[in-house]
């Protein structure tokens, strides 16, 4: 983290930078997983494009995180906004004392969802994509790769491309 990152924990209160680990220590970390982990490193990020200020990220990602909350399930998070694209960065204990998180595909595709419903809340569009699932073209449309063809692919492209034409000798 860098030294002014703003880190909050799952009840919004301020912690320093100098006080994550030990405010990591002080949660109950007994149940870990098989690779010794008890807390899950995840990362949410909105698309280049979007601009997001970090005032609105972080009421966002308090959004977001409320089904956590709501269970019992502690976590720290910080927003990065000083590279090309808004992330976050959300240490999330994978046991809440009554019951564990699972992450598996199904679940993560899941959390995707839930990040555009929250978007769809403050008024952003956004697609619940895995990032090595898009293909990008130079007029940035994002195209799910998943079942689809190159040839396919190069149809949507072309349709795009026809599109925008049109829509450009109307105006």
């Amino acid at each position: 983290m860098e030294k002014d990152a703003r880190i909050y924990d799952d009840e919004r209160r301020l912690i320093p930078t100098e006080k994550m680990n030990e405010t990591i220590d002080a949660y109950d970390l007994e149940q870990r997983r098989k690779n010794g982990n008890a807390m899950v490193h995840l990362i949410v990020s909105f698309p280049k494009r979007m601009n997001i200020g970090e005032d609105e990220a972080y009421r966002f990602i308090e959004r977001y995180m409320e089904p956590f909350a709501e269970r019992g399930y502690r976590y720290l998070y910080a927003v990065h906004t000083h590279q090309s694209a808004t992330h976050w960065h959300i240490l999330l204990k994978m046991s809440n004392g009554r019951e564990r998180l699972k992450l598996k595909k199904p679940q993560l595709q899941m959390l995707r969802q839930h990040q555009v419903e929250v978007a769809k809340e403050f008024g952003w569009e956004m697609q619940a994509t895995r990032f090595q699932d898009r293909d990008f073209s130079l007029t940035q449309m994002v195209i799910p790769r998943k079942h689809k063809t190159i040839r396919q692919i190069r149809e949507l492209h072309e349709l795009r491309r026809s599109a925008e034409r049109t829509e450009g000798r109307e105006r």
